[in-house]
């Protein structure tokens, strides 16, 4: 090969190389990775709410305390509760859990022994009490075992959420949720008036938040949790929620959801084909993203079946450390943040779809719309005539399964939910007390 042949051939070489590093920079620009936590880092999992603007919130944290402007705090967020569960389970046993994590009121996990209280000399259960809600203060301070005259508390609440009806107010008028009597009335009155109608979208499928539907009417029959359930309060209960959409026809929701088994009522209700649904003040962004028209939408809290002992039910997440975390100071910190009024307003600020903990924030914003475009406030989802209520579901991702899979299932619901019911007692009664190993839970 002559001279001029060989510095081509270099040449060439040469350029191929940088053709390949410079698309193997363009690659990785326009797929950048997704930013993990490393040795050294703070990380904080989170379920439900998005990890993006949970860093909106860390960074009026870092601004109100200046020395971890440069901490990197890593956020995970899971949307499937049950995947959550799993993977911090997963993540413990493997000793790369986070810091900080999140559990739910309405059971009692078996990771509550993955974590540690708060100290009271950095956040007072005396001082919780005074500016949170009595029913916080029962589900999260708790006594040390050796010391019952010592109190701490389990984790900080920062929003909490409870039922509402959004309604088409061509349809329906506040009122007519007052009680579970009046809406049976103001049912009738819509089928009557508007036989094509279908008034509440409520009943076998698609219904979103069926389970904790189901937890509603269950405190209002005054049981505080699954395993508490008697027969006819099973029976009782599936029966009032059912009588909305069963196979007779009353109100033709399942009628309806068999022309499609793919949608959920809230694409009825945009479609206008049911004109209420029961839900969570989250669900307006739903609403909002199938472009309801926000001159009909209105709403209101969830009635209440009983005349006596009101009952709502509460439903929030609270954060928790992890009793392996090494850092104990931006910890310590990063919570006597969150249970201020600071940082409650802060956290409301990017998640506008819960409603605040802290009593005194609650009176400053019932007048305030949740969405600016819509005429929803937050007292639409409080009724202060109501006592607030956590309901032990056993195990929520079981209850939540069996709560579905009863809904749907053709006939004998009641049975069949009674049977499950057992199925999560024994099951729980395993997790958390560790009696029975052996033994079968069907």
């Amino acid at each position: 090969m002559n001279k001029n042949k060989i510095i081509f051939a270099v040449l060439g070489m040469i350029l191929f190389i940088i053709v390949v590093i410079i698309a193997l920079n363009l690659n990785a620009s326009s797929d950048p990775k997704k930013q993990t936590a490393k040795p050294g880092d703070f990380s904080i999992w989170i379920y439900e709410d998005d990890a993006g603007k949970f860093q909106e919130f860390l960074t009026q944290f870092k601004t109100d305390l200046w020395k971890y402007q440069n901490k990197n705090i890593v956020v995970e967020s899971f949307s499937d509760y049950e995947t959550y569960q799993n993977t911090l389970s997963s993540a413990f046993l493997q000793w790369v859990g986070p810091d900080i994590f999140v559990l739910n009121n309405n059971e009692i996990s078996s990771l509550e022994n993955q974590t540690q209280g708060i100290a009271p000399d950095f956040i007072s259960p005396n001082d919780f009490r005074k500016v949170y809600g009595g029913v916080f203060g029962d589900d999260l301070i708790q006594v040390l075992e050796e010391d019952s005259t010592v109190e701490f508390l389990k984790g900080i609440p920062l929003g909490y959420e409870t039922l509402g009806i959004f309604f088409n107010r061509r349809y329906f008028k506040s009122w007519d949720f007052n009680s579970w009597t009046a809406l049976n009335s103001s049912i009738d009155s819509v089928t009557s008036k508007n036989s094509k109608i279908t008034p509440i979208g409520m009943g076998n499928g698609g219904v979103m938040f069926s389970p904790d539907i189901m937890m509603q009417i269950f405190l209002s029959l005054w049981s505080d949790g699954v395993i508490d359930l008697s027969s006819n309060q099973i029976k009782q209960g599936l029966q009032t929620y059912l009588s909305f959409g069963d196979r007779r026809g009353e109100n033709a929701y399942n009628s309806l959801t068999e022309r499609d088994s793919l949608k959920t009522n809230i694409d009825y209700f945009s479609e206008w084909d049911v004109v209420a649904v029961a839900g969570y003040p989250r669900m307006l962004q739903d609403i909002k993203n199938k472009g309801y028209k926000k001159n009909f939408l209105l709403a209101t809290p969830f009635p209440q079946y009983a005349s006596e002992e009101k009952t709502s039910l509460l439903n929030y997440n609270y954060f928790v450390v992890n009793k392996d975390s090494e850092n104990a100071t931006l910890t310590n910190d990063l919570l006597t943040y969150m249970v201020s009024e600071d940082g409650v307003k802060s956290y409301l600020k990017v998640f506008p779809y819960y409603l605040p903990a802290l009593a005194q924030v609650e009176d400053d914003i019932l007048e305030k719309k949740i969405d600016p475009e819509f005429n929803i406030v937050y007292k639409d989802f409080i009724n202060r005539e109501a006592t607030l209520s956590s309901f032990d579901s056993g195990s929520r991702v079981m209850f939540e399964n069996i709560s579905i899979s009863t809904l749907n299932a053709e006939d004998n619901s009641d049975t069949l939910f009674e049977k499950e019911k057992t199925k999560i007692v024994c099951s729980t009664n395993k997790s958390l007390n560790l009696t029975n190993l052996s033994s079968s839970c069907e």
